[in-house]
């Protein structure tokens, strides 16, 4: 994503969770389905660009300065 390249990835474990919606998800066991979805992003330039922008979003909102700042923000609150 930090590159700028639309994914495809598993829509298991916490994948959905940290790529979504930045990605294309599919079962990992699918390789129909993988194939499907880089079929698809090939020659829809709307959507590979609408994956490239939603990824440079999750990109921010997952970053380490922000996981600093809400780990720091949790610990202040124990304390």
């Amino acid at each position: 994503m930090a590159v700028g390249t639309p994914l495809v990835t598993s829509n298991l474990s916490s994948m959905p969770e940290v790529a979504s919606p930045a990605t294309l998800l599919v079962s990992p066991a699918d390789y129909r389905a993988m194939a499907e979805a880089m079929v698809t992003l090939d020659p829809d330039s709307a959507l590979r660009e609408q994956r490239i922008a939603a990824g440079h979003t999750q990109l921010e909102r997952c970053s380490w300065s922000n996981c600093a700042k809400a780990t720091l923000a949790v610990y202040r609150e124990l304390v």
